[in-house]
């Protein structure tokens, strides 16, 4: 299979990790659709170069049925580049992603969001950086994750802005709700700050699902199954809706609705 090492003003649709070379070059502004439905553990490491002024939008649905896998990905950014990311994990095992982006010129701009729901047998880890490493920079992290029947999920973020980054922004947000007592979940934020003039916040929390609530939907004749859809997508719907086409997020909706009614035989 050839594998792309390029991309140049336009959409593409890719159906693996493997399509893509393990540096890619983004010069315009251009689209990615990316769906991994790989059954194939092993591991892929892929870094985009974002050329001055480029724009990349990134949509990755990793519905992968391997047993394990490790993701890196890397993103390089310069001068007035920009990605947008989202991230939707509805694995079927043992994944480890490592996600780092570098705003190395003026301007850059970086928001990366993370959607993952683990079931039974599912351990999802992410470990997202974002380095300002130029002033005037603004990067953003927003990962959500639903954990039940014992699937765990963890989420460590870290936002890194340099000694001379005047006038940088880096928030961080992480949240991971669990439907019951068996499902685990952690998350851990870092801020590493350097320099008096900049802005930076973080927020992480591990919740279990609100009682009140779930009696109240019961209460009105919705049995706890789809209460837990009901929450689980109101939980991520934030994130979701940075999803561009409208058409693929009602299926992440969808699929989604399906993770979550897992009931353990």
């Amino acid at each position: 299979m050839e594998q792309i090492n390029k991309i140049n003003g336009k959409s593409v649709a890719l159906s693996s990790f493997l399509d893509l070379d393990s540096k890619v070059l983004i010069s315009d502004e251009s689209v990615i659709y990316l769906k991994n439905t790989t059954d194939v553990s092993g591991d892929s490491e892929i870094t985009f170069e974002l050329d001055v002024n480029a724009k990349l939008d990134l949509t990755i649905f990793d519905f992968s049925l391997a047993a394990t896998a490790h993701q890196n990905l890397n993103f390089n950014l310069q001068e007035n580049s920009s990605l947008k990311m989202v991230y939707v994990c509805l694995n079927s095992g043992t994944t480890k992603n490592q996600i780092t982006a570098n705003l190395n010129g003026q301007q850059a701009q970086a928001d990366i969001n993370v959607i993952s729901v683990a079931n039974h047998g599912v351990n999802t880890e992410f470990d997202v950086v974002c380095n300002n490493n130029a002033p005037f920079t603004n990067g953003n992290i927003t990962q959500r994750a639903v954990a039940l029947s014992g699937g765990q999920n963890i989420f460590n973020a870290t936002g890194y802005i340099g000694k001379d980054c005047s006038k940088a922004v880096n928030f961080q947000e992480s949240r991971v709700l669990l439907l019951d007592g068996a499902a685990k979940g952690d998350a851990s934020p870092i801020l590493l700050i350097n320099h008096h003039d900049v802005e930076a916040g973080h927020a992480a929390g591990v919740s279990r699902v609100n009682d009140d609530e779930m009696y109240y939907l019961m209460s009105r004749g919705i049995d706890r199954k789809s209460a837990e859809q009901l929450m689980t997508v109101a939980f991520i719907r934030p994130v979701v809706d940075k999803i561009t086409d409208l058409d693929l997020r009602e299926s992440v909706f969808d699929k989604i609705r399906e993770k979550a009614s897992y009931e353990i035989d």
